[in-house]
């Protein structure tokens, strides 16, 4: 997974970065089907998972009948091996073992970052290696989950907070907004766990909020610019910060908005990109409208459904510790996605780490329920 972060770079050791993604999606699928086939039986939760993902991507065939690529079909194919691989991951004990090792290995990798950082006399907007100083902050943000999972397993916790302080630098030094602000409501979530899963209902609640918080921030922000009191707002943010409120997203944002508008159901199908719909040869930089584009309406409608269904998940096992941890990243999984497209396309480097975070919850679930014992 860690040579995988190579494919988002500009050099030829990008196709070394796509074989790792490409070979780790792989063999997680072939081991997941040998061990079905073995077991000759699907627990109720990889049923359910599995269920709404078919459902997914019969949406995305639909979508795709008036407009069949290339690319459509290695979109379907890149999420049904994703959701293969959660779900591989998922029946995985990670016991103390082997969060050490994933924990040292994600410790030795923010300690390399942070050697580069350095080498560099602490250079503001921080890319590392790679082609895009936004990718350090979400790389340090979700290998950040290993080490603290680490600390729970370890007595001598020193040296890894001072790896989760490095880290933390590592975030300011990229200067990228987003994945600080989803680590800033991860956070959040963290730290008021006991008052957001006090009861069903409010659990419930908490991801609903998130979630309809994102949908008008979508729809909200790109109109941001016709507010009268936008420029005092801008003049702060330009002042304090040295960046505009306003990303350059929303001129992508609307026009794709207005664009799925006219076909709001089913969408134009899997491989389509804004600039067959607009003409805007840029990302939409959001996961959400992406699968609204691409799957329409539908398809978003049921893709919110399977991240409902990862948080009812975490509700079986409210007091585990790793469950609270899971779930406070899982936020910041879906913030995260609202201003990039990791889980399913483009940026799979950060996308399998958000997987690997929501299995390991899932198979911690499944663990701690006598019924659904991952072996």
């Amino acid at each position: 997974m860690l040579i995988g972060t190579l494919n988002a770079t500009e050099s030829t050791i990008s196709n070394l970065g796509l074989f790792a993604l490409s070979a780790l999606l792989g063999i997680a699928n072939v081991l997941l089907v040998a061990r079905f086939i073995k077991n000759k039986r699907i627990n109720n939760i990889h049923l359910t998972i599995i269920t709404i993902s078919f459902i997914f991507v019969l949406i995305s065939i639909i979508g795709m009948l008036d407009n069949i690529s290339t690319n459509g079909l290695i979109n379907i194919l890149q999420y049904s091996l994703c959701i293969g691989f959660v779900v591989f991951l998922s029946v995985i004990r990670w016991d103390t073992l082997k969060i050490k090792i994933i924990g040292n290995l994600a410790s030795l990798f923010i300690l390399i970052q942070f050697v580069i950082w350095a080498s560099t006399s602490f250079q503001s907007q921080f890319s590392s290696i790679y082609s895009n100083s936004n990718l350090i902050t979400p790389y340090m943000l979700f290998m950040m989950f290993f080490v603290f999972m680490l600390i729970q397993n370890v007595s001598n916790k020193s040296f890894y907070y001072f790896i989760i302080l490095l880290g933390f630098s590592l975030m300011l030094g990229s200067g990228a907004r987003a994945a600080m602000f989803a680590g800033i409501l991860s956070l959040i979530t963290y730290i008021f766990w006991n008052f957001i899963s006090k009861n069903k209902f409010r659990f419930l609640f908490y991801f609903l909020i998130v979630i309809f918080g994102l949908m008008m921030f979508i729809f909200v922000y790109p109109q941001l610019p016709y507010w009268k009191y936008f420029p005092y707002f801008e003049n702060l943010m330009l002042e304090y910060t040295g960046k505009s409120i306003m990303s350059g997203r929303d001129d992508i944002w609307r026009p794709v908005i207005a664009a799925i508008n006219e076909q709001p159901w089913f969408g134009y199908g899997p491989g389509t990109l804004p600039i067959d719909v607009t003409g805007i040869d840029l990302s939409t930089h959001n996961l959400y409208l992406q699968i609204a584009l691409q799957n329409g309406y539908l398809g978003l409608l049921v893709f919110i459904i399977l991240l409902l269904y990862f948080w009812i998940i975490f509700y079986r096992n409210l007091k585990d510790k790793t469950v609270r941890l899971v779930a406070s990243f899982f936020i910041a999984i879906l913030i995260h996605q609202s201003f990039e497209i990791a889980l399913t396309q483009n940026q799979l480097s950060i996308g399998l780490m958000q997987w690997f975070i929501i299995s390991v919850g899932i198979s911690q679930v499944m663990y701690l329920n006598e019924n659904h014992r991952p072996q």
